[in-house]
Order: structure tokens, then C-alpha cells, then sequence
């Protein structure tokens, strides 16, 4: 297959920031990428980064960057594109790890089933954050990094857990907890292609 990987955020647009340890979704997402990365091409798929440093591909403008990373799938002609993200919220008890699709069934429901699926098995201590309405337990959204994606290519965002919640920060923040994430993450997609390109 070929995979591209998207650490979501980066200078100039950090993220979100842990309320307890100040930890960065743009660090801990870049980190899981990398790993994510390795963990892939060990088992002999193509995998690209969207980025690889701290900053973002356009600092000068949010949506223009984020089209940017829906451009890279699209020029290499991915299979997939798996955007990596740490949640945040209001409420410090909110909690769990959650996937958004774009509106509507396609490829990319197969997908997101698949990595939830595999990372609620490893990790049996946080929540699927899960809507059920149309039968599958991802999320909808327009999201622009899935929207902009071309035909015919797979696209999930993947919210890790919460950076705002201070158990679930501390969680994060452990790299050593990194390489467990990008496994689970990669069980899922070695199913969904096995699955879904044969």
C-alpha cells in the first residue's frame, strides 16, 4: 500500500496544549508518525509523511496548509491518508479516542472501523467515543484534510485521546507509549487493505 501519514498541526499552528505537563499535540502527533512510519515500512509498504519537522507545509495560512496535506495524497496517488490528532475540550473529564470520515459512506468507513476496532483492543483502558446513527462508529465531519482528498482515496482523522484530561495527557505524553500506538494503528490498516485492495 501506499500510506501517507499527516502529524496534525505544527508551527505556527501548535494545537492543543496539555493543561498539566503543557504537552503539544503537534509534538506527540509528529512522534507517532515517525514511529507510525516505521512500523509500516518494516512490513514493506510505502509510506510518506506530510510533514517531517515542527513546522506545518504553509505557516502563512491555516486552510491553505491543510489543503496542502490532502495535495500530497493525491499527487502520490495514496491508498489512504491517515491524519493523527490529540483531542481537547472544555470539560477536563472528557475522555477516549474517536475517528471522523466525511459525510456519507465510502471507502474511508472501512478504514476508520478497522483502526478503531484494533486500537480500542490494545488499548482496553480508554473509551471509543463512537456514533452509531448509521450503522458504524465513526464520526462525520467536514473535516478539510479528509474533505479536499481526491476520489478514490481513503481518509480518517484519528483524535488519540485528550490532552485536556490530565490522566489521558500523562498517557500521551510517555513516548514510550508511541510505538504501542503506531502498532495499533497499523493492525488496522494492514486489515482494512488486506480487506479492501486484497
Amino acid at each position: 500500500m501506499r500510506i501517507v501519514l499527516d502529524a496534525g498541526h505544527g508551527i505556527p499552528y501548535a494545537g492543543a496544549t496539555g493543561r498539566v505537563r503543557g504537552i503539544k499535540e503537534q509534538d506527540v502527533t509528529l512522534n507517532v508518525c515517525f514511529e507510525l512510519k516505521r512500523v509500516l515500512e518494516a512490513n514493506n509498504h510505502t509510506v510518506y509523511l506530510t510533514r517531517n519537522s515542527q513546522g506545518c507545509l504553509v505557516p502563512s495560512d491555516r486552510t491553505l496548509d491543510l489543503n496542502a496535506r490532502a495535495a500530497v495524497a493525491g499527487r502520490l496517488n495514496a491508498n489512504c491518508l491517515i491524519s493523527i490528532h490529540c483531542n481537547s475540550a472544555a470539560d477536563t473529564r472528557a475522555h477516549g479516542f474517536e475517528c471522523f470520515t466525511t459525510p456519507g459512506r465510502d471507502i474511508s468507513d472501512g478504514l476508520a472501523s478497522e483502526i478503531l476496532r484494533s486500537y480500542g483492543y490494545a488499548f482496553p483502558h480508554l473509551t471509543l467515543r463512537a456514533d452509531m446513527r448509521d450503522g458504524d462508529a465513526d464520526k462525520e465531519a467536514d473535516l478539510r484534510v479528509i474533505k479536499r482528498l481526491s476520489p478514490g482515496i481513503a481518509g480518517v482523522l484519528f483524535e488519540l485521546a485528550f490532552l485536556s484530561n490530565q490522566t489521558e495527557e500523562a498517557w500521551l505524553g510517555d513516548r514510550r507509549n508511541h510505538s504501542m500506538i503506531a502498532e495499533a494503528l497499523a493492525q488496522g490498516i494492514y486489515n482494512w487493505g488486506k480487506h479492501t485492495l486484497g
